[in-house]
């Protein structure tokens, strides 16, 4: 399992739902994460860290994999206050 965490980061709970929707897709996480490092246990610890520029490229390899232009704004649509952790707590 790789972890990413130089330079600034975040919590990877912002990208924890990316498994299910790549699923919805209609592709199997488990292969479009192997393109990118990630192994699919990653995204089961929301607090784990992740630098930004990582999650931007796992982002970019997502929308480049499913052909969905608009990845980011589902991955929000499935994401709620939560996966801010304690800001998410406060709001």
């Amino acid at each position: 399992m790789r972890r990413a965490t130089r330079g600034a980061t975040v919590r990877i709970g912002a990208l924890s739902a990316i498994p299910v929707l790549l699923r919805t897709l209609g592709h199997a996480p488990e292969t479009v994460l192997r393109g990118t490092g990630f192994d699919l246990s990653f995204f089961d610890d929301p607090d784990l860290p992740i630098s930004y520029v990582a999650g931007s490229r796992l982002l970019a390899h997502c929308v480049a994999t499913t052909g969905c232009e608009h990845f980011g704004a589902l991955l929000g649509e499935q994401s709620g206050p939560q996966v801010l952790g304690l800001a998410g707590f406060l709001l």
